[in-house]
């Protein structure tokens, strides 16, 4: 790290300077020129005060998710397909660490498809969607799952298990749909186009 004095970086508006000595509380790191505050004493502080107030880091991230909700999903599905062995193990690991969770997500999942499975649907086409997907899957070397168009727990409208609802995409094309579908302003994904 470049060490620079706080006027030096005041003067070519830095944010941030090093001078290479402890702060008052025995930390080499850089510090804010604003104030001179060092940034390890800082997360510190916010680590101290986020561990007594987890509700309110809670609400914010929250709060801050659903007003970049768009930007953090594009995000995480770049972030997912160029590391897609990466996020493999890290689901795999989760669901090490959180087999009870995974439990959960499993039931519910089969309970869904279970009430949204209805008696004028046709076994003989659903399997026959699912096998053409295992047969993708095989034939490229990647993944494809088979998708509900209007998912079965939509936030506005829920779909059917149903041979009209379900389409093959590729496991990249899936993983950033999740449970989107807004019939106001149906997007190519909810149509059944894919790209």
């Amino acid at each position: 790290m470049e060490i620079i004095s706080r006027k030096a970086a005041r003067a070519n508006k830095l944010k941030y300077y090093f001078t290479g000595k402890k702060c008052p509380h025995g930390h080499i790191a850089k510090r804010y020129v604003s104030n001179g505050t060092c940034l390890k004493c800082i997360e510190i502080t916010y680590r101290q005060w986020s561990g007594n107030n987890k509700n309110i880091v809670k609400a914010r991230s929250r709060k801050s998710y659903l007003k970049n909700r768009k930007k953090v999903l594009q995000r995480t599905s770049l972030w997912q397909k160029k590391n897609i062995e990466k996020e493999k193990e890290r689901k795999i690991k989760w669901g090490k660490a959180n087999p009870e969770k995974v439990r959960i997500l499993k039931a519910r999942r089969r309970s869904s498809k279970l009430r949204a499975t209805v008696s004028w649907s046709s076994d003989k086409l659903i399997e026959a969607i699912y096998d053409e997907a295992y047969r993708l899957t095989k034939l490229t070397g990647i993944q494809h799952d088979v998708d509900h168009i209007i998912p079965l727990q939509g936030e506005l409208v829920s779909g059917l298990h149903i041979e009209n609802n379900l389409q093959i995409l590729s496991r990249p094309q899936h993983s950033p749909k999740y449970n989107k579908f807004n019939p106001m302003n149906p997007t190519e994904w909810e149509i059944g186009i894919k790209p």
